[in-house]
């Protein structure tokens, strides 16, 4: 049988289940869509996901169907979700309440989480609360975690400036033992010293100095939980 035009090829499928971490995009659901099977040799896999149309591929009841789209707008990433097999089925049983822009939103916001959760972001069920409805043993927790992500990633701009450092040195040295071979400092030579001793320099405190907008939103949370435990005399 012909492929349909209008559904998603397997690269496409393959494509949004990744964007979507793998798991449900459905708000407060983030169910596993795919997982191990029991097989003997320990290989194979499970799926429990659907990559749904958010506009139908066909005329339909309650599938959000629009006639203007192209099969190749209806069968493009930008048209699927991934979804768990009961919220599939959910959001074709209610198009008035299971919208196109409902739907978009669900997608944007959960890739935007995934997109957090992969760069060290938590989700515990105290991290959505305001700070003045933690614990203490919350808040301690919660900043201890952000003061880690700090040190990690000042660690790591610090070993990358160390190379540079690295770098740096080593273009001197060579550039040294030629300026012995030639007998004094020449134009391109100098030009050489410039590029590879000076750049690296830069570029190294640069890395120093500046800091990701993900570690600027820990420092700042670190700022707010400590003037909270400073209020309740716990530091």
């Amino acid at each position: 049988m012909a492929k349909d035009p209008n559904d998603f090829s397997e690269a496409t499928k393959t494509k949004v289940f990744k964007r979507a971490g793998y798991q449900c995009s459905f708000p407060g659901c983030s169910l596993a869509l795919i997982g191990p099977h029991s097989d003997s040799d320990g290989g194979g896999t499970v799926s429990t996901g659907e990559i749904s149309h958010i506009s139908g591929a066909r005329p339909a009841a309650n599938n959000r169907y629009k006639s203007h789209l192209s099969p190749e707008q209806r069968c493009h990433h930008s048209n699927a979700i991934a979804l768990c097999r009961t919220h599939a089925k959910l959001i074709d049983s209610d198009e008035d309440k299971y919208t196109v822009e409902v739907i978009c939103a669900w997608k944007e916001e959960h890739e935007a989480r995934i997109s957090k959760r992969q760069a060290g972001e938590r989700f515990d069920e105290y991290y959505q609360k305001p700070y003045d409805k933690c614990s203490n043993e919350e808040l301690l927790d919660d900043r201890n975690y952000r003061l880690g992500l700090v040190k990690e990633d000042s660690e790591q701009r610090a070993a990358k400036a160390f190379c540079m450092f690295g770098i740096s040195a080593l273009a001197a040295g060579v550039i040294y033992i030629v300026y012995l071979f030639l007998g004094g400092m020449h134009l391109y030579l100098f030009i050489a010293a410039i590029v590879l001793i000076v750049l690296p320099v830069v570029a190294a405190f640069k890395v120093l100095e500046e800091k990701s907008e993900f570690i600027q939103r820990q420092e700042a949370v670190i700022q707010e939980a400590n003037h909270r435990l400073k209020e309740r005399g716990v530091i």
